[in-house]
């Protein structure tokens, strides 16, 4: 949920102060400085104030304070902060505190805040300067391919892969397409003991049934028309490290009895050879499927399933993790920046779209995506106009458009009113599904409820 910039209220307060000559005035102040009214909205800004996130005042001007700096859509006093705003409009006293402020990209900056009553009529407005102490980073420096996030649902799942690291037990990660399977395995692999060994990794989805035994097992000179010279396979370079089977589901079942035999003997026979060879290798298996599922219709074998799923990791999708958005889409910008040297920056509204996307492709839709914005950006801002006509929804599969029935289908044609949906979510803190029980549709038409939310959220 968002609060949308206030025009009303910033024309009403225009006929009662004169903007341009207030943003003249505190302009010639040499520190970060902006002038919020009582209901949280930056009323003026200087260009240091606005420079700290990439934009200039006007573009910042009629957004709430805490969008801007916070990327939250609530005032920072409830999640636990304290709030000058609503100290210096209680008190008429200037007051200070300490804050963490989203800067620009992805860093996060500690700075002091010194609020000042500031009176213009028989209004009382905040006014705020910012003093950036030493530069500290909330979020270490992370290589680029890091898995980033501070979550819940990201952190207990970054938990459960490095407890299953300490052991050397087959691993199944479970995620939806996108959430990043292959990092967690290279996460996994990295906190082992087996770190400086061989990270192998083999896309089962695009390995044909035909050359599987030989990608996985190797073969040995003449044993087949064509085999000049003795290959290992990726069991054997993995000797001593980690194997990572993405999408092991894909594979067909003649391969899957191979694997079993492997994993149950530690032993494997190249193709032509006489006799088997010894490996000692950690196998991580990640899938989007429900393995167990597919263990009841046939396509799975059993018995392997109990093999690789040792231990399980569940990845969340990125819709359960609202809090790393910003964080995300700040990262992949960073990366756009270090290869080009364009610096495009996210606007509010563009930070509220991308909160309240519910991202079915999950972070590799999300980097699509602010790859396309930041090429596609004009004057160097991104904003929710530009997000919106460049996120492509993919059309819904027939199974789960015959899950819903068909007083479901009539309420999900006509749509919802955003303050309802918002208040359901609000009830049942952010959860989706819980909020689409209570609305009585499905989970995916309260996506696609949340889809056509965002193409409203606009510019100011």
């Amino acid at each position: 949920m968002t609060f949308p910039p206030c025009h009303d209220n910033v024309a009403c307060m225009a006929r009662q102060i004169d903007v341009e000559a207030l943003r003249s005035l505190i302009e010639a102040r040499s520190d970060p400085f902006v002038l919020i009214d009582d209901r949280y909205r930056i009323v003026a800004a200087n260009s240091r104030y606005a420079a700290l996130y990439g934009l200039t005042p006007k573009q910042i001007e009629r957004f709430h304070c805490h969008q801007v700096s916070h990327h939250r859509s609530s005032p920072c006093h409830e999640h636990g902060e304290a709030c000058p705003l609503r100290e210096v409009m209680a008190t008429g006293e200037t007051t200070e505190v300490v804050h963490v402020h989203y800067g620009c990209g992805a860093r996060q900056d500690v700075v002091r805040i010194i609020g000042h009553p500031i009176r213009i009529g028989s209004r009382l407005l905040l006014g705020e300067s910012i003093e950036p102490l030493q530069p500290v980073s909330v979020v270490p420096a992370e290589p680029a391919d890091a898995m980033l996030g501070a979550s819940p649902a990201f952190v207990a799942a970054l938990a459960e892969l490095a407890r299953a690291a300490r052991f050397a037990l087959p691993v199944l990660l479970f995620g939806e397409t996108g959430v990043g399977k292959e990092l967690a395995a290279r996460r996994l692999h990295a906190q082992s003991p087996r770190a400086g060994r061989a990270f192998v990794t083999v896309d089962c989805a695009n390995l044909p049934t035909s050359l599987a035994e030989d990608t996985l097992f190797g073969h040995v000179r003449g044993a087949y028309s064509g085999a000049m010279s003795t290959r290992a396979g990726l069991f054997e370079q993995a000797d001593g490290g980690t194997l990572f089977l993405d999408e092991v589901s894909e594979l067909a079942p003649e391969v899957q009895a191979k694997l079993l035999r492997i994993l149950e003997t530690g032993e494997l026979r190249r193709l032509g050879e006489g006799h088997p060879k010894r490996v000692d290798v950690r196998v991580v298996c990640a899938t989007n499927r429900d393995l167990l599922a597919e263990v009841r219709a046939g396509r799975f074998r059993p018995d392997l399933y109990y093999r690789i799923a040792g231990l399980k990791v569940v990845l969340p999708p990125l819709r359960d993790r609202i809090e790393d958005i910003t964080l995300l889409a700040s990262r992949f910008l960073d990366e756009f920046r270090l290869e080009t040297g364009a610096v495009p920056a996210l606007t509010p509204d563009a930070l509220a779209w991308l909160r309240i996307r519910p991202w079915p492709g999950n972070v590799r839709e999300l980097r699509q995506i602010m790859g396309r914005a930041a090429v596609q950006s004009v004057n160097g801002l991104i904003d929710a106009q530009l997000l919106a006509q460049l996120a492509i929804e993919p059309e819904p599969r027939h199974a789960d458009v015959a899950e819903e029935n068909a007083g479901a289908a009539q309420r999900a044609a006509k749509g919802i009113d955003p303050a309802r949906l918002a208040a359901a979510l609000a009830r049942h803190g952010n959860n989706r599904a819980a909020a689409a029980r209570e609305l009585g549709v499905s989970e995916r038409t309260l996506y696609r409820w949340l889809g056509k939310a965002c193409t409203r959220v606009g510019s100011p």
